[in-house]
């Protein structure tokens, strides 16, 4: 694995990883953010297209603006990169970064399509650098839970799971239609699932539902439900939705519920115990995903990110394997299919 820039000793002390990020939408904004917090991290540049919101993440976190990928990388000596771009820029952004010598993490899916997974995969093995896919559920420790207790037998042999992620319509407001379910929301779940049962996905079935977001101008589907066979004899239920109201108390309502032959274990975001309301409405607010607790991130991406850092302080292997970041991604493209021709699909 490459030497680290930021790792050279001084005085006796590990100086600070050099971090960039890529993308400067919602997402990279909060790896900028996590990064800006952490003490053994200089987050150096982040980089995005629209030059006045690179800046202005910029200026919040104490970083240089740039507005070109090459520029970040030929001149501000980064150790690691967070690829933030949209789903389908990924394959430029990771493979311009591992050939520069820069450790990637990228925000799930990997990619669009198998062919750029299997690029950025290849780029990051031939560069030595670390290749983290930000499958994030595997950063919650209500999911961590939920995996230790499966991996250790408490609930016997798993029969059924099933999961449901509903977000409201407002998503759209910022994503404009530009990826599909099982690809944005559906891929989160598609993980678990495998992560938890241990198991692989042998055939898909799979509908969609389509209209509501049609008619007020984005090209998606409402919702869509999937059926996954597991090798192992387990079924998995994938629910997905984005039509919530935007009235909605949270900004999506998802869940998991565990069936097995000794036992059931449910994992359930709107149950945070945290209600703010003023006059108008009630919010939930999930503190498991990213709370600030004096000051400080918290909660799975915070998680997350400092895993990133630490694999590459130790040379330890990713909690995600690029693997199974190409199993999601997988499965994610054969509910798509299924749901579009209505046959089932064997993986």
């Amino acid at each position: 694995m490459r030497t680290l820039r930021g790792m050279a000793r001084k005085d006796g002390r590990v100086e600070r990883l050099r971090v960039g990020v890529v993308g400067a939408g919602y997402m990279g904004g909060r790896h900028a953010r996590i990064y800006a917090g952490m003490p053994d991290v200089e987050l150096v540049a982040v980089c995005d297209a629209r030059e006045p919101v690179a800046r202005e993440l910029a200026e919040a976190t104490g970083a240089r603006a740039r507005t070109e990928l090459g520029q970040l990388l030929a001149e501000d000596r980064v150790d690691a990169v967070s690829v933030c771009t949209p789903d389908d820029a990924h394959l430029d952004a990771c493979v311009a970064a591992a050939r520069a010598g820069a450790h990637v993490l990228v925000e799930k899916p990997i990619a669009t399509t198998l062919r750029d997974a299997e690029a950025i995969i290849d780029a990051a093995e031939r560069a030595g650098v670390v290749l983290l896919v930000g499958h994030c559920l595997r950063f919650d420790p209500r999911y961590d839970h939920a995996r230790t207790a499966v991996a250790a037998g408490e609930l016997g042999e798993v029969q059924t799971i099933s999961t449901r992620r509903s977000n409201t319509v407002a998503a759209q407001d910022r994503l404009g239609g530009r990826c599909s379910l099982p690809l944005f929301l559906g891929i989160h779940d598609y993980d678990v699932l495998r992560w938890l049962l241990g198991s692989e996905v042998e055939r898909v079935t799979a509908e969609s539902k389509w209209g509501l977001l049609r008619g007020l101008g984005y090209p998606v589907e409402d919702a869509n439900g999937a059926l996954l066979r597991f090798a192992n004899g387990a079924l998995g239920i994938a629910e997905l939705n984005w039509v919530l109201p935007r009235g909605f108390p949270a900004g999506g309502d998802h869940r998991a519920d565990i069936v097995g032959s000794a036992g059931s274990l449910s994992v359930a975001t709107l149950e945070t115990g945290l209600r703010q309301s003023n006059q108008e409405r009630s919010v939930l607010v999930d503190w498991g995903s990213a709370p600030i607790v004096q000051g400080q991130a918290g909660g799975m991406f915070a998680n997350e990110l400092r895993h990133f850092v630490d694999c590459i302080r130790r040379g330890s292997t990713p909690a995600v394997s690029p693997a199974d970041a190409l199993a999601a991604l997988r499965i994610a493209l054969a509910v798509e299919r299924a749901a579009a021709t209505g046959d089932a699909v064997s993986l």
